[in-house]
């Protein structure tokens, strides 16, 4: 057992599996690391086979926390120490009976598959353990609840669920309960234990449905990700991880690794990576967010030679905030919804009357990117400056923003759905529910109203694109043009689809079928208000 255990072991940790305890196993072995065991939760796993329980499934998972007195590769399942695990679990389940009724089992590969089914997941650093207490030289204890606060709002930026804190109800209604401690800790059944001079264990967390956290006080954490002391940040994504239902990950650089590393990849940050994130979605699932505006914004910008050049972002706008999406990792920013009002100055406020933007509109030469940048709010549209990031107080002419629709474009109702250009006709589309006002730019003038269904036709078998669509934006990245209602996009043809379906007349203007706009853009989540103003 034990050569199948150390051989599991370092295959588990990217060592060379010799079966034989080498210097590369020991150094990993003597590592700092989270207390969950790695090797007994995945139900696809092959190491040993337990012996007859009666033990129900749930308690079985219980019963899985490690003691940081045994070796990393022990994976004994009859211990003295499981057995008072699963009392105490018995006897914390009866006093938490209402939180242990708010699970949902889901059927997934990552091996726990414990989830909280509600849109919210509440929080609660409690009293009876504590945080920190004063071995903890680095951090207050208001930096010590920001940064749990902060850890839970990273992975509601990926999630389809929102973390509240909740001071209030009863301590058997959180869902997750965090706390620090030393040694025997309030009611936990694995103490936090040390090895001569080094503490190996910085922290452990139980899942569903007893979703505890428990921080070894004996650490010296601090906010940064430095090398030394600890980050709180990274250890209490860690954790969080655990109580949402991820078990550890073999990847080296994912946040869920059992091993504490100060600096994850090639950058001093805390991140959550591709893999963190394709496996908590395969329990959540992914976002769904209808969003108000999608927008490519070009400007000009000065380059570290001194030289102007042009770029763009692309910019996914909802209620009062936005992300700015990074197309090359095929992912919102980091940190990202922000508010709309703290970064694009002069186009909303912290308390704007229209609560949204409708539609942004970049009018620009079909083979230059100079032109203006306009924003719509319900009666009214401002002007942005590209220069100066900010929006511009009056037009060329003289005349103060915000300006009316019904002035500066006459015929165009009011609020409109969304708006789009297209350089090659001089033509702003504008949306309002079934129809579409074509407005020629030159002439400043309507000069046809048709049914969205019409002007926007499908192509081979696809409907039509639908009435009151949510944004129209088109894209750099992918040289086409996007339309976007509720969870759903449609592309129009461009010259890509007509080359491969050359033998098949496509109508201008026409629209694939649709798909759904996570498949494509993923991980624009909303984050609770609470969370959102950090």
């Amino acid at each position: 057992e034990f050569l199948i255990a150390l051989s599991n072991f370092q295959h588990a940790n990217g060592i060379a599996i010799t079966g034989v305890l080498d210097r590369d196993t020991m150094l990993i072995m003597t590592q700092l690391r989270c207390g969950v065991p790695d090797l007994t939760i995945n139900p696809n796993a092959t190491t040993t086979t337990p012996e007859p329980s009666t033990l129900s499934e749930n308690e079985k998972k219980l019963a899985k926390m490690q003691n940081p007195n045994q070796n990393d590769t022990d994976i004994v399942q009859t211990s003295v120490l499981l057995q008072r695990i699963i009392l105490n679990s018995r006897r914390e389940r009866r006093q938490r009976t209402k939180r242990s009724t708010l699970f949902q089992m889901y059927s997934t590969r990552s091996g726990w598959g414990l989830a909280f089914p509600g849109r919210t997941i509440t929080w609660r650093l409690v009293g009876e353990l504590l945080w920190p207490s004063s071995n903890n030289q680095f951090m207050t204890s208001n930096e010590v609840w920001f940064t749990v606060k902060l850890a839970f709002r990273m992975w509601s930026e990926i999630l389809p669920r929102n973390f509240l804190e909740d001071t209030v109800s009863p301590v058997s209604e959180v869902d997750i309960l965090l706390g620090f401690g030393t040694n025997r800790h309030n009611r936990c059944p694995v103490p936090f234990t040390t090895q001569g001079q080094f503490i190996q264990e910085y922290a452990h967390a139980w899942p569903l449905p007893q979703a505890e956290i428990h921080f070894n006080d004996r650490q010296p954490y601090t906010r940064s990700s430095s090398n030394y002391p600890i980050s709180l940040l990274k250890v209490a994504i860690h954790e969080i991880g655990h109580t949402l239902g991820l078990p550890h990950s073999d990847d080296r650089m994912s946040i869920m690794n059992p091993y504490y590393k100060p600096i994850q990849g090639s950058k001093d940050t805390d991140e959550l990576r591709t893999s963190d994130r394709n496996s908590i979605q395969n329990i959540y699932g992914s976002c769904e967010l209808p969003f108000d505006v999608a927008f490519d914004w070009v400007r000009r910008e000065r380059a570290e030679d001194g030289v102007y050049r042009w770029k763009y972002n692309s910019y996914f706008f909802r209620r009062q905030w936005y992300w700015l999406y990074e197309n090359r990792h095929h992912r919102p920013r980091y940190g990202d919804p922000k508010l709309t009002a703290h970064h694009w100055l002069g186009i909303m406020q912290i308390n704007d009357q229209h609560r949204k933007i409708d539609g942004i509109v970049h009018v620009r030469e079909l083979n230059s990117p100079e032109g203006p940048t306009f924003f719509f709010k319900g009666d009214i549209f401002l002007e942005y400056d590209n220069d100066r990031s900010r929006a511009k107080i009056r037009d060329s002419a003289g005349n103060r923003y915000p300006r009316r629709i019904k002035d500066g474009f006459p015929g165009v109702p009011y609020p409109i759905d969304t708006v789009f250009y297209k350089a090659d006709e001089r033509i702003i589309y504008f949306f309002k529910n079934n129809l579409v006002y074509k407005f020629h730019w030159p002439s400043k003038r309507v000069v046809d109203v048709k049914t969205v269904s019409t002007t926007f036709p499908g192509w081979g078998g696809a409907a039509p694109l639908p009435s009151n669509i949510d944004s129209a934006y088109y894209s750099y990245t992918s040289q086409a043009y996007f339309f976007f209602k509720g969870a759903y996009f449609w592309k129009m043809a461009g010259n890509q689809e007509r080359y491969l379906n050359r033998r098949i007349r496509i109508p201008n203007n026409s629209v694939g079928p649709r798909r759904r706009t996570s498949s494509t853009w993923r991980d624009i989540c909303d984050v609770g208000e609470t969370e959102l103003v950090m």
